[in-house]
């Protein structure tokens, strides 16, 4: 069986910003940030910053920072967003996760953030922030 050709070492919750806003009807409006920055020190690490920013019936950001193996067989080309995709589909799910618990702590209703097809997001280059 072969290596997988990113491997998910680990995340950290770097922000985390909420607030109850008086909006309960609103749809709420996301938008994301995704960097990815590459270790000095060892190639094959790299890390995926994903900053959630939602506004509506609650406001606030969430930001994780998630650590990625590659391996060689990853055929990686300057400015591919391939990593971008594979780490913000990983990092979203713990995004999202957080979110719907701390929303519902008060007994109101979770605000869940929605699955995003991240390929499609990816196809207009202008939604990304070069790290």
């Amino acid at each position: 069986m072969e290596d997988a050709i990113v491997s998910f070492i680990e995340y950290h919750l770097l922000e985390l910003s909420y607030e109850k806003c008086d909006h309960e009807n609103e749809e709420a409006e996301l938008s994301l940030k995704i960097e990815e920055q590459t270790n000095e020190d060892n190639a094959s690490l790299r890390r995926i910053i994903l900053d959630v920013i939602f506004e509506g019936p609650i406001k606030g950001k969430i930001s994780l920072a998630g650590t990625f193996n590659i391996n060689n067989n990853f055929e990686y080309a300057d400015g591919s967003n391939a990593l971008r995709i594979i780490g913000s589909s990983i990092l979203l799910p713990y995004a999202r996760s957080i979110i719907s618990f701390i929303s519902a702590v008060d007994g109101s209703s979770p605000f869940i953030i929605p699955t995003l097809n991240l390929n499609n997001l990816f196809k207009d280059d202008s939604n990304m922030e070069e790290p």
